[in-house]
């Protein structure tokens, strides 16, 4: 099995994995590194398993970014200290915090507001 057949099925189980799970997977920057490292470098040869490891990259980054959008904003309404960030990757740890202090100065301001929301009429 060559290096790039490795990382495509690996990268392909890690996707299902995501898939199934309403958590994030913990893991290590090394297999999406490689995965990105194999697409540049021109090293996947079949413009079908390139296409793939593109889309499959693509989904498991959107899969997770949900998945820190959905913890950031738990946190957010419950303050809760049961939201485990040690699945999370460094990048996804930044999101999450970056996150989390928008939701807080929005509500914040929100709260501050003297004025009711404004609803915004369609025209008919």
């Amino acid at each position: 099995m060559t290096e790039n057949q490795d990382t495509y099925i690996r990268m392909f189980e890690l996707l299902q994995k995501e898939r199934s799970t309403p958590e994030l997977l913990k893991l290590t920057d090394d297999i999406i590194t490689s995965a990105y490292e194999e697409i540049r470098s021109g090293s996947i040869q079949k413009p079908i398993v390139l296409d793939n490891m593109k889309r499959m990259l693509k989904e498991f980054r959107d899969r997770r970014e949900k998945k820190v959008l959905m913890m950031a904003w738990d946190y957010s309404k419950t303050k809760s200290n049961l939201i485990d960030l040690s699945s999370m990757l460094s990048h996804e740890k930044d999101l999450y915090n970056r996150i989390v202090k928008s939701l807080e100065y929005y509500r914040s301001e929100s709260k501050e507001a003297s004025h009711e929301p404004i609803l915004l009429q369609t025209p008919a």
